[in-house]
């Protein structure tokens, strides 16, 4: 297998596509500029403005002096600037939101401020840890020396035999250089760009060959593939498609069969769940998912959960998959972790 990681000059940095035998398989996207939102996982210092009881947080002054919002327990005073994080931003029109508990997230662990307590993801399966090195993490924990907890993710299901050394040195760097850059007080954010976002997750697999080069994405068709998942109708097989139609509240995905009448309906929904979840990874559709199938029977209902939830899942991103509903609708939950594409190639 072929396996790609291409960087092209875009908008405030970078476009990165993930490839696998020339499929664009992940994809980040800077965004233009930071007059509508930034990053996810940048961290800023931002003012706090006003508190909002009702909210349970307060609203809070941005380096490009636009109003965000902090979901917080913690006491602030009106003025003290605050270290904060930023949420995917996912709806014109209304503030971003952000977070006063900094972390960084690698492709195995995520290192937050905490307590120095090691947690589990949930959809990790311990069994499958075997050489779980509980005594190295918190020996590391300890050199560190600072307030961390270490949270192991659901990606680790599939990689029971690491070199634990070095991917907890990975890890801890990657957050020692936010803590670093953030004590230089010439420095009000640390952004967390799409070159920064794809050394995170794919830094420690050596099996990509990186090309960073000034038209790369024109020049592999890169432009054209994203530009189909921006379009509402997705082909597939002879002549099967899905209407994707997504607000900033729900997705819905329509399965239908085309023109041709013969086709077996079973076997479409099979193939369908492929495509909707490489949609859902590379449009970063979050939130409710409703998804309408052709009909079938409870057996085929019970092959098609087992199929997109495998999909879903090998893709290292946190869905709860309720299958399906008494309306005979498909429902599923996605956890936010990027703007969605329409956004950002509109911004």
């Amino acid at each position: 297998m072929v396996k790609e990681i291409l960087i092209d000059k875009y908008g405030v940095g970078h476009a990165v596509a993930i490839m696998e035998d020339g499929k664009l398989k992940d994809l980040y996207i800077d965004p233009l500029n930071f007059n509508s939102f930034y990053p996810p996982h940048s961290i800023l210092i931002a003012k706090i403005s006003r508190k909002v009881r009702e909210k349970g947080g307060y609203f809070v002054i941005l380096p490009n002096k636009k109003q965000g919002f902090l979901l917080s327990k913690t006491a602030y005073a009106l003025g003290d600037n605050v270290a904060v994080m930023a949420n995917p931003f996912y709806e014109k029109g209304k503030s971003q939101r952000f977070s006063d508990r900094l972390k960084i997230e690698t492709k195995y662990l995520i290192i937050q401020q905490g307590k120095g307590r090691i947690k589990f993801s949930k959809g990790i399966e311990r069994g499958k840890l075997r050489s779980f090195p509980e005594n190295k993490i918190k020996e590391k924990i300890v050199q560190f020396n600072e307030k961390v907890s270490v949270i192991l993710r659901s990606s680790l299901n599939n990689n029971v035999e690491l070199d634990w050394d070095k991917v907890l040195n990975f890890s801890f760097q990657m957050y020692k250089e936010i803590v670093k850059k953030l004590e230089c007080k010439e420095n009000n954010q640390f952004l967390m760009l799409s070159k920064e976002k794809a050394n995170c997750i794919f830094g420690l697999d050596n099996s990509y060959k990186t090309i960073e080069r000034d038209g790369i994405f024109e020049l592999q068709g890169i432009w054209d593939k994203i530009e189909k998942f921006k379009e509402k109708k997705v082909i597939f097989g002879k002549s099967s498609y899905l209407i994707i139609e997504q607000t900033s509240s729900f997705c819905s995905i329509d399965v239908n069969t085309g023109n041709d009448f013969k086709i077996n309906a079973h076997r479409v929904n099979l193939d369908a769940c492929d495509f909707i979840v490489n949609n859902i990874y590379l449009r970063a559709i979050g939130g409710k998912v409703i998804i309408d199938f052709l009909p079938c029977s409870k057996e085929e209902k019970k092959e098609v959960l087992s199929k997109l939830t495998l999909g879903l899942k090998s893709g290292g991103g946190r869905f709860t998959v309720f299958g399906w509903t008494k309306g005979n609708n498909f429902e599923v939950e996605a956890v936010r972790h990027k703007v969605p594409l329409n956004l950002l190639m509109k911004s």
